[in-house]
């Protein structure tokens, strides 16, 4: 059985346990509950269920990359990314200011910098922190995307294959969060497994978009502008039946709260 599925069984488990105890302490004591006391009792177990199973999500993807690093860098390090720096670049210019947001190895922000531009590279895992510190010879922060609090601070951000595993019901607070750390007229970078659905793969979670599902989440976003959308094979040989869409916006408004 994977360490997936036993997550899932135990963490199924535990909330039987709780959930049949809370029947039998009421029973025994002889409470007598109204409805909306009944109803309020279980939404809050229901809620407290759903915040510790997404936060197990996001700890069993961090904790892959943490136990996977060495491995997942060298499998990316080496990746040719020229025809999508290119696309990114068009709207740059030397020396503008790029958050790179879940930087894994390095491998991008060190392409960055070599052309020029000043550079701020952050992901989740520690281990690939301290990799990614290695390659670039400078101090990447250790930063959870849903957190991130940057006001209008750059002209760039590119999240290569990175929230592509913030979950549905998170994914507008990260997009907010990139649409304040952006300058206006900044140009967001980002790109996710084509298809349209949320799942586990690898001992990873993954929200994939296609083209109609990306147009709803960026109709949320009236100050971010959809440039392009294209679709790409995956440049590691060992995946190139992998298809991913990828998007360019641009920031063109204030968020409207």
């Amino acid at each position: 059985m994977s360490m997936l599925v036993k997550k899932f069984s135990l963490n199924f488990l535990i909330v039987f346990v709780i959930r049949t105890i809370f029947i039998y302490v009421f029973r025994f004591a002889e409470f007598e509950l109204d409805n909306s006391i009944s109803m309020s009792l279980g939404l809050a177990i229901g809620l407290t269920y759903v915040q510790w199973m997404r936060e197990d999500k996001t700890k069993m993807t961090k904790d892959y990359y943490n136990q996977n690093a060495k491995e997942f860098v060298e499998n990316t390090l080496n990746a040719d990314m020229t025809s999508l720096y290119n696309q990114f670049e068009k709207y740059l210019k030397k020396g503008d200011r790029i958050l790179d947001l879940g930087c894994g190895s390095g491998r991008d922000s060190l392409y960055f910098i070599s052309k020029g531009y000043e550079v701020v590279a952050v992901d989740y895992s520690e281990e690939l922190t301290k990799m990614a510190s290695d390659l670039l010879d400078r101090e990447v922060m250790m930063l959870d995307m849903r957190e991130m609090n940057f006001c209008d601070e750059f002209d760039g951000i590119w999240a290569c294959a990175s929230i592509l595993h913030i979950s549905r019901d998170e994914i507008e607070k990260v997009m907010a969060n990139c649409e304040s750390a952006l300058k206006q007229g900044g140009i967001f970078y980002l790109s996710f497994k084509y298809g349209n659905k949320e799942a586990f793969r690898n001992e990873r979670f993954f929200n994939y978009y296609n083209e109609g599902s990306f147009e709803d989440l960026s109709k949320r976003f009236p100050g971010l502008k959809v440039l392009e959308t294209w679709r790409t094979r995956d440049v590691r040989v060992a995946r190139k039946d992998e298809c991913w869409l990828n998007i360019l916006i641009k920031k063109e408004g204030f968020r409207v709260k």
